[in-house]
Parts: structure tokens; C-alpha cells; sequence
């Protein structure tokens, strides 16, 4: 399965980059997500994707792209969730499941020219459970790279199902201005996913001080920048597989997930020549599920490499 998945995005990106030139792919972006950065080991322990971004040509794709054109996205990303015990070969019944997620994403981005407001939507496939590779990510991690015991309760990982998710992002640049030789940026956030991963929705804003390119600018972007950023959400939970298990099938160790979790996200970026960006962003995030123990939090780096 993994195989297949891996040919397939090889595949796609073989197409888009033999496509003409008005669809070619214009930045590699590379993502790794981590809870050592919290210094904790526990649920969400680690997350990574690979993705490649083009143009779409104007008037390709209006029925939602209008006549201005976007921009296209393909991912390969694999997401790994443990309980806080590692060492426990039974069953933890009071916390989460062992889990992995492996996915290939494809989602189209469009930004207004009269307003600035920007949208994407997306659909993500992948495999759940022991195809997933999780568990061998996991042990590679903890035995070879770190030297630390390896987690010993993955034969109670959720198991082997297709996962499929919908998803929807809005956001909308609410306020721009200069104040003491800084660009000031406020965004409010719209987000929603459905499928039989996920179904939620969520509300939030975000805040980028510093030299800031301008998303919505025609003029070329500046040689350089550099801005932090400041962010929350609300998020509102109907579903969670990583939590409730299949939607598709009764039974399997589930935990009560809770409705309302809260995330506060803080970070910094750096670009240099329009060509290279290194972001990273801490996350810390309330309870997901009753009988959860304190906040979780968890790091993401990102490089990305545009031409």
C-alpha cells in the first residue's frame, strides 16, 4: 500500500512538471512536526509532508478559481498519534489509541483581485492503521535515531481502514498597516473538514508583525522578510477516528472525545531572495478527550524552496 501510494505521487508530480508551462510547479515545501519540542513524548508525536505547489492559469478551473487563476497543491504527508505510556504492552484503556494516517493531498488556492480574501479547498486519501507505517516510523525514531525504548503497544493500533477527508479554509485580511517601521497584519480564519477522519469546524485569527510580503500585492514581493506570528482557534468536533474510532465499523478501544479544543499557535519566518523560507510555529493544545492530563503542545518546521 505504501508503495502504491509513494508511485502515485511520483506519478503526479511526473505530470505536473511535464505539463505546459502555465501549470508548472513553482516551490518544494518540506514539513516536520514534533512534540519534542515540548519536551513531552505523547498523542500527537509526530507529523510530516512533502508537498509541491504550481500555478493554475487563468481561466482554468473558474468554477472556483473564477477567471484569475490559483494555485494547485499535492501533498504526501503521514501522521502519528500514541498514548503518553509507551511502555505499557496492554491496552491503556484511559487514554488514546495507537494510530497512524498515511495520505496523499490535492488542493486548489484562490485570492481575490477585488477583496482580500483568499480560500482553499482540498480532498486528502489515504490508508489508517497498520499500512499506515506509523508504528515503523515510530520504532526507526525512537530505536535508531534516538536511542530510547521504543513504544510497545502498537498491536493495539486502530485498525486498517481508508481514510478520506474534505476540507475547507477562508481567511480574510481584516487590517494592514505600518506602525513603528513594522507591517501589522490581523487575519480572521474560517476552517471546516469532513469525511470519516475528521468532521469539525473552526474559528480563529492571526496575527504577522514584521517585514511582511504582501499576498494580495501585484508589485514583484520583497528581497527578504522576516515576522512573527501569533494565533488561536476554536475548533468544534463532531468526529475524530484518532479518538472515536471508525465511523464504518463498531467497536475498538475509543476514548469520549471532547467538543471544544483550543489551540494557540506562536511563530516566527524568514525568507531570503523570494526563493528560501524557514518557518516554525509551537502549537499548544487543550484536552482532546475526557480524562486528557493538562495541554499538549508540539513544534513544526518548515523549508520551503521557490523558483
Amino acid at each position: 500500500m505504501r508503495t502504491f501510494f509513494l508511485a502515485s505521487l511520483l506519478s503526479l508530480l511526473t505530470a505536473s512538471a511535464a505539463s505546459a508551462d502555465d501549470w508548472a510547479p513553482t516551490s518544494l515545501s518540506a514539513t516536520w512536526e514534533n512534540d519534542l519540542f515540548g519536551g513531552s513524548d505523547r498523542h500527537y508525536t509526530n507529523g510530516a509532508e512533502l508537498a509541491l505547489t504550481g500555478r493554475v492559469p487563468k481561466g482554468a478551473l473558474s468554477f472556483f478559481l473564477g477567471e484569475d487563476g490559483g494555485e494547485w497543491r499535492l501533498s504526501l504527508a503521514q501522521s502519528i498519534y500514541t498514548p503518553e505510556r509507551l511502555d505499557a504492552r496492554n491496552l491503556v484503556l484511559d487514554d488514546r489509541p495507537y494510530a497512524g494516517w498515511l495520505r496523499l493531498g490535492l488542493s486548489l488556492s484562490h485570492r481575490s483581485t477585488r477583496w482580500p480574501i483568499a480560500s482553499r479547498v482540498g480532498l486528502e486519501l489515504g490508508v489508517l492503521g497498520p499500512p499506515s507505517g506509523a508504528e515503523a516510523a515510530q520504532r526507526l525514531f525512537h530505536g535508531s535515531l534516538t536511542g530510547s525504548s521504543p513504544p510497545q503497544g502498537w498491536g493495539h493500533q486502530i485498525p486498517t481502514e481508508v481514510g478520506l477527508r474534505f476540507h475547507y479554509e477562508l481567511s480574510y485580511r481584516a487590517w494592514r498597516e505600518v506602525i513603528l517601521g513594522a507591517d501589522w497584519e490581523l487575519e480572521p480564519r474560517f476552517a471546516c473538514s469532513f469525511g470519516n477522519v475528521t468532521i469539525d469546524a473552526s474559528l480563529g485569527a492571526r496575527l504577522r508583525v514584521g517585514r511582511l510580503p504582501d499576498a494580495f500585492a501585484t508589485a514583484e514581493p520583497p528581497r527578504w522578510s522576516a515576522f512573527v506570528t501569533l494565533g488561536g482557534r476554536v475548533r468544534f468536533v463532531g468526529h475524530d477516528v484518532f479518538l472515536n474510532g471508525s465511523l464504518l465499523r463498531p467497536g475498538g478501544h475509543r476514548v469520549r472525545r471532547r467538543h471544544l479544543v483550543v489551540d494557540l499557535e506562536a511563530g516566527f519566518t524568514i525568507e531570503v531572495l523570494g526563493a528560501l523560507a524557514l518557518t516554525y510555529s509551537h502549537t499548544l493544545r487543550a484536552p482532546e478527550f475526557v480524562g486528557q492530563d493538562g495541554w499538549d503542545q508540539f513544534g513544526s518546521l518548515s523549508l520551503t524552496w521557490s523558483w
